[in-house]
């Protein structure tokens, strides 16, 4: 018991060290992070969001981009369903559903309100770019 008390405290270290990275758009805390062995998904194991939903709430490129590469997984969700994807297109920025859809990211996949990620853009590009992805099914 006391040893996993112990892992879920460290976890919640370095979810609080990478929140506070990724929010003040820090590439490299975050790589930092990332170099001493933090999973690109911590915060998944927390029931908290991860560092690349992190990211795409901070509008950074470059950070959701480190975290891809780093095996982050595209297609987690956050408590409301919502995937990177889904918060990028809601969003409207086209920059970060490329980045997304060229890392596999579902398209397909719809919220808990039971919206996908072309429902919520108002941005018909993007609506474009979502449509004529080539996602494996």
């Amino acid at each position: 018991f006391f040893i996993s008390a112990m892992k879920v405290a460290e976890r919640k270290e370095q979810y609080r060290l990478l929140r506070e990275a990724v929010n003040s758009r820090d590439l490299k805390a975050v790589e930092q992070l990332l170099d001493n062995g933090m999973d690109a998904d911590c915060g998944k194991q927390l029931s908290e969001q991860t560092g690349l939903l992190l990211a795409i709430t901070a509008n950074s490129y470059e950070i959701a981009e480190l975290l891809i590469d780093r095996k982050a997984s595209v297609n987690v969700t956050n408590m409301s369903g919502e995937t990177a994807l889904y918060q990028a297109a809601k969003r409207d920025d086209i920059t970060l559903v490329t980045l997304l859809l060229n890392a596999s990211a579902d398209p397909t996949i719809s919220s808990g309100s039971g919206k996908a990620p072309k429902d919520v853009t108002s941005d018909s590009s993007i609506r474009d770019v979502i449509a004529t992805s080539k996602h494996p099914t």
